[in-house]
């Protein structure tokens, strides 16, 4: 007993009851598959047998120094798509009255319980596979600082054993990075009747359970990044059975997340796109462009116009000798003091080249590389660098040493020896294949920030070879 002090007995206080439980915590062991290739169409089920797949502790994924389990694969280009279980033990799940789930995930996902999807976010509406894209580009860093929560009802949960599925998805072939995270909290209360029960009490017509709503039952403050990932999105390259090389629906880099968080970390581009078309969208779903054209993300090809950075007058270093350079030449450390210099236009085949290539000499490489060192400064005002890319005939773009855009060009390793996928005869001011890509504030570095570019010609005979660009930055 416990006495006060004038000596009477207070009884206990009871012990408050827990009013929640953690049922999968952060770095958690996973089952996986990263082959490229389809699971089975149960995958999702609760008695799917997964005892084939490879498993890990989270977070899981490649391309960052915090992961759990790094996914490997010998296939190349790396897949795609991932795909996740997490079996999970609940004692008596009438007590669960909602399940919340905090995920991330760079760049999309769909969530699964026990077989209902939950959650999808920058994942176009329809069946997924191994060759579905996300259609928004998010780095590893965003994806991490602005997680994913989503709130759904207890009823999904059962006593016994529960399964959580999730399909991962990259918005691009070269993405640098791609990972998954998941924790799971249940809120402790009575659990909910499931509408088709509810429904059989008042009508002998047994319906279907509803899928939970899980874009509205997420926080508050997500509410503003759900509606950007439930407008309907153009094109349907991301649910196609057989996808293109690339997608070519119109992409954005917004990410979305339990907050508006900052930009993506990841580039946007299109390619081919006009810079004044009248309806960006009517573009968006002509179809691919040309095999093997590397589309890494898309944006509204008529880009802000902003403050210029990169013009016809800006000085590039350039190398055409036929030789490849060293295996750093992309990066701001290497020394390209031995290299030309000039501006513009640069290249041969055309009348108006600024800096004409001797197009007299004899076996002119296939390959060229250029290099330019810009100083940014204040780049936390910075919103974006908007690039406007033409190359004769395919081209890789590279910001401080990682590669950003690609069009023309197959997936892979390249060499100096490599050939363009299709032949563009482009003639200076020719602006209707140009490549337009979009930077976020946040992938560059405050001080010098490298641009390093290789051009490649789509045959070692071609009569033309040229590459430009301009660049403009918005500011906050």
């Amino acid at each position: 007993a416990v006495f006060t002090s004038t000596g009477s007995a207070e009884e206990p206080e009871e012990p408050e009851e827990p009013t929640s439980a953690m049922l999968v915590e952060a770095g958690a062991d996973w089952s996986y598959l990263y082959d490229g290739t389809d699971p089975a169409t149960d995958w999702q089920e609760p008695d799917f047998d997964a005892s084939s797949w490879t498993s890990g502790a989270a977070p899981q994924g490649w391309g960052q120094s915090t992961l759990g389990t790094t996914l490997t694969t010998s296939v190349s280009p790396k897949p795609l798509t991932s795909f996740h279980r997490h079996e999970f033990e609940v004692e008596d799940a009438s007590i669960i009255e909602e399940l919340q789930l905090t995920t991330r995930a760079d760049d999309g996902i769909v969530l699964y319980i026990n077989g209902t999807e939950v959650l999808r976010r920058n994942v176009d509406d329809g069946t997924v596979n191994a060759g579905t894209y996300a259609n928004q580009a998010v780095s590893a860093s965003s994806a991490v600082n602005n997680p994913i929560t989503v709130t759904v009802p207890g009823y999904l949960i059962t006593t016994g054993t529960n399964t959580i599925t999730a399909s991962v998805h990259s918005n691009y072939r070269s993405t640098p990075s791609h990972s998954f995270e998941l924790e799971a909290t249940a809120t402790l209360g009575t659990q909910p009747t499931p509408p088709a029960a509810a429904r059989t009490a008042e009508s002998d017509d047994e319906a279907p359970a509803d899928k939970p709503d899980s874009e509205e039952e997420e926080t508050e403050a997500s509410d503003d990044a759900d509606d950007r990932d439930t407008e309907k999105k153009t094109g349907d390259d991301a649910q196609s059975a057989e996808p293109s090389p690339e997608p070519d629906d119109e992409r954005t880099a917004e990410e979305g997340s339990e907050e508006d968080g900052p930009e993506s970390e990841s580039p946007t581009a299109t390619e081919g796109a006009k810079p004044a078309a009248a309806d960006p969208k009517d573009e968006a779903t002509s179809g691919p462009k040309s095999e093997g054209t590397e589309h890494v993300a898309g944006t509204d090809p008529d880009l802000a116009t902003g403050t210029p950075v990169l013009d016809d007058e800006t000085v590039w270093s350039y190398s055409v000798v036929g030789d490849a350079p060293p295996e750093e030449w992309t990066e701001a450390g290497f020394d390209d003091a031995s290299w030309e210099t000039g501006h513009g236009v640069i290249g041969w085949g055309y009348p108006d080249i600024d800096t004409p290539v001797d197009d007299e000499r004899s076996g002119l490489p296939v390959t060229s590389y250029y290099r330019h060192t810009m100083n940014v400064e204040d780049v936390d005002e910075l919103a974006s660098l908007d690039l406007t890319a033409r190359a004769d005939a395919g081209i890789v773009i590279y910001l401080n040493g990682e590669e950003i855009a690609r069009s023309n060009l197959e997936d892979g390793e390249i060499s100096t020896s490599t050939l363009a996928t299709e032949d563009v005869a482009l003639a200076p001011g020719d602006d209707d294949q140009n490549l337009l890509v979009e930077i976020p504030g946040d992938a560059l570095e405050e001080g010098e920030n490298v641009l390093a570019i290789e051009v490649h010609s789509n045959a070692p005979s071609a009569t033309s070879h040229s590459f430009a660009i301009t660049a403009e930055e918005n500011r906050r």
